[in-house]
């Protein structure tokens, strides 16, 4: 999945800096909302190379950890404005209140 939203934006957004990507080809399995966790790792692909205006790198690394799939996304940008860290911990829930989130998104 982190793949083919690389394929998506390599040729426009991410064509303007550096793309490192460190993939461990043998992840656990994940389940959860893909079009979700796709949409948020494209936000913060998207985010992170408006934050390096001119030049960069992003690094997304992906790595197996006890019983859970790590993804990293990491970035050479300024960083946030102050006060704006507030809203760095988002957690995307489903539709029902006693469903566990579908993915988390942090900083």
């Amino acid at each position: 999945m982190i793949r083919e939203v690389v394929q998506l934006l390599e040729r426009t957004t991410l064509a303007k800096i550096d793309l490192v990507l460190d993939l461990d080809g043998r992840l656990g399995t994940l389940r959860g909302d893909a079009s979700a966790l796709a949409h948020a790792l494209m936000n913060l692909c998207v985010n992170a190379v408006d934050a390096m205006p001119g030049a960069g790198r992003l690094t997304l690394q992906t790595r197996n950890g006890e019983g859970e799939v790590q993804v990293q996304v990491e970035d050479t940008g300024a960083g946030m404005a102050p006060g704006a860290d507030h809203s760095a911990l988002i957690v995307f829930a489903r539709g029902e209140p006693s469903a566990p989130p579908a993915a988390t998104a942090w900083r």
